[in-house]
């Protein structure tokens, strides 16, 4: 089966750049996790144009990710992720393609040959436990946890926020959802975007897109997806 190359609205939003990379080198790590991170949605949402069941698409979409992990080189990734940025779409798939052949095997099973294709967990539950990046200009971390009761803490630079949440499914992009997020404690402090604002009773929202396995995470400030953060990656919390 062949992959459609639909990521360049998650990969472009997520980089933020305003000019692409002269050399590979020039690449961070970051930017090569958001290259493989919008394959991945690339392929959750040719599984959604298939009209297939989420839970089977995630299920061969994380078959996928698991062997380009295990059969594309480190610097065949930086490479890769170089000609994407640098807008070099037909040269990025002339690198890929043999590796995206092999990956389509994951695409090609049926649903009973899929392990893990069972009924998809809620989001919410998808959600829960603790999530950070580092944003790459200025170092500054930010970190969610989110918790069963339906409450997350939020960590952004010096700013610390206490929020109540709920999760709903959101329209555009497959396996895209809302969180609705009500403050209810705010410690004043210098955020990651250099804000200092009063924020308890603020309701907003946030829009999800989860990645393979679960374990890592996009955070966009509306629903047109251009102003995505992360990937974050899910942690370890005490």
């Amino acid at each position: 089966m062949r992959w459609t190359f639909l990521a360049g609205l998650t990969l472009l939003s997520l980089c933020g750049c305003a000019s692409g990379p002269a050399t590979p080198g020039d690449l961070l790590a970051l930017d090569v996790d958001r290259f493989r991170f919008g394959l991945y949605r690339d392929c959750i949402e040719a599984g959604a144009a298939r009209i297939e069941p989420p839970s089977v698409t995630a299920a061969k979409c994380d078959c996928a990710y698991e062997y380009l992990g295990r059969e594309v080189a480190e610097r065949e990734w930086r490479k890769a992720a170089f000609l994407h940025f640098s807008g070099r779409d037909d040269e990025e798939r002339g690198l890929l393609a043999p590796y995206l052949r092999g990956a389509g095997a994951c695409l090609r099973l049926s649903t009973v040959e899929m392990p893990g294709s069972g009924s998809a967990p809620a989001a919410a539950d998808r959600l829960v436990g603790g999530w950070a990046w580092t944003r790459p200009h200025g170092n500054c971390r930010e970190r969610y946890e989110f918790r069963p009761n339906g409450t997350v803490r939020i960590e952004r630079g010096d700013e610390r926020t206490e929020n109540s949440f709920v999760v709903a499914p959101a329209a555009g992009l497959a396996g895209r959802y809302r969180i609705t997020l009500t403050t209810t404690w705010y410690a004043a402090g210098a955020a990651c975007d250099a804000g200092i604002r009063e924020a308890r009773g603020r309701v907003s929202s946030l829009f999800a897109l989860f990645g393979p396995g679960n374990q890592m995470l996009a955070i966009c400030k509306s629903d047109s997806d251009a102003d995505c953060d992360g990937p974050l990656r899910r942690i370890v919390t005490n």
